[in-house]
């Protein structure tokens, strides 16, 4: 089973690379092999040589649904849930200038950690995170450490 995420670009972001501001968010799909729980290891294949991390509120969807309007989108909301979201941005930069999928570099295996599954209301919260982050690189030092604020 796969999962859809979609890219909502930060405006600083769009400008600081001058990219142009997109009309609808960007769509893909992130496999099943992709999630791991929170406490699993993450493993990044040594083929990357330029990996991101970034901290994101996951909406879960809590029942099958297809075609449903912005406005009963709300029904179908089970909970949300922490996501760690790996992007391999080598592969991603490649994918993008080619115009190509972005599976391998949003998608390897391991590449979103998430947490259990909670409620709260999304437009009255905010998220702040401080995560030390200890990952398997496959690399001659088969341990780093990270900083996440």
């Amino acid at each position: 089973m796969a999962h859809t995420s979609a890219n909502f670009y930060f405006r600083d972001i769009i400008k600081s690379r001058k990219l142009p501001i997109p009309e609808e968010p960007i769509l893909f799909l992130k496999p099943s092999t992709s999630l791991i729980q929170e406490g699993q290891n993450i493993i990044i294949p040594k083929v990357f040589s330029k990996v991101a991390h970034e901290v994101e509120l996951a909406c879960v969807i809590g029942r099958r649904c297809r075609n449903v309007s912005k406005g009963s989108a709300m029904q179908f909301v089970g909970g949300y849930c922490l996501a760690l979201d790996m992007t391999a941005q080598c592969s991603l930069q490649v994918a993008r200038s080619k115009g190509m999928p972005w599976s391998l570099g949003k998608g390897f295996d391991t590449s979103t950690s998430v947490s259990r599954s909670f409620q709260l209301q999304p437009h009255s919260v905010l998220i702040v995170c401080y995560a030390i982050l200890r990952i398997d690189l496959l690399f001659s030092s088969p341990q780093s450490r990270y900083l996440s604020t």
